[in-house]
């Protein structure tokens, strides 16, 4: 049985993570805001189309939060719709479904997928060490 709270850490963590892409009311995604939330050594695997690509969060981050700021990508945010999560001391794993919408090149966007975060406890905080997804929609740049 996971600590209601840790598992409150975990989410608001989660929570903090998927708002970091949010792109309404005026909010601008950055890369400094959302590199708090990983250890400094993390990485991002992604497996679209059945092909594996492993990214440090610069990596990945750089291209999404472009198009976020761009203009072309408007009114996105992301959500988690279920999660599971499994603490083991200092570690853990939440598997999250999530949905997204916003409004690509003037139309309707919408997707979803999974994600799976591993987590670690330092220095009393939980931080990502290694994002993992699939989505069943993703971004012309993804």
């Amino acid at each position: 049985m996971i600590d209601q709270k840790e598992q409150k850490e975990i989410n608001k963590l989660i929570a903090q993570f998927f708002d970091a892409f949010d792109n309404r009311e005026g909010k601008t995604p950055t890369l400094s805001r959302l590199s708090t939330f990983f250890t400094e050594k993390a990485i991002v695997l992604q497996n679209q189309n059945a092909v594996l690509s492993i990214s440090t969060v610069a990596e990945f981050a750089a291209p999404r939060i472009n198009l976020l700021n761009s203009g072309k990508l408007i009114e996105f945010h992301e959500w988690e719709t279920t999660s599971v999560t499994n603490v083991h001391g200092s570690f853990a794993i939440h598997v999250s479904e999530y949905e997204k919408a916003g409004i690509l090149d003037n139309q309707p966007y919408a997707g979803g997928g999974t994600k799976i975060f591993s987590l670690v406890k330092v220095n009393r905080k939980w931080r990502i060490a290694c994002l993992s997804w699939f989505d069943r929609c993703g971004l012309p740049e993804e």
